[in-house]
């Protein structure tokens, strides 16, 4: 950093019920990145108010999982379904091969 560079950020925070004081949730750093204050806590939306579309050019670790309980996630080289049980009920590989626990049934 140099004498005449100021680095900035921008901190969002909220007073929780019941506090006082408030409390960061989201920081816009110096780069421009969009940062969570705490991992694995806050949530983009909820099941009122939803995105209508999210654009992204790389999306790294971690499963999506469905409002239903179905869940996606990285397995080796591709991706596996998982049922709201837990269950891993299909996999599609990078070779394009789709690999089923159950039976395919064409009626749509």
């Amino acid at each position: 950093m140099s004498g005449s560079s100021l680095p900035t950020r921008l901190t969002f925070s909220t007073t929780p019920d019941g506090a006082v004081d408030p409390v960061a949730q989201i920081t816009i750093d110096k780069d421009g990145n969009l940062l969570p204050e705490r991992r694995d806590v806050l949530n983009c939306g909820d099941a009122l108010h939803k995105w209508n579309l999210v654009r992204a050019i790389t999306i790294t670790s971690g499963d999506f999982v469905y409002e239903n309980g179905v869940r996606t996630t990285e397995e080796g080289d591709g991706i596996a379904f998982y049922n709201p049980q837990g269950t891993k009920i299909a996999a599609l590989d990078s070779q394009g091969n789709l690999h089923i626990k159950g039976k395919i049934i064409q009626d749509l």
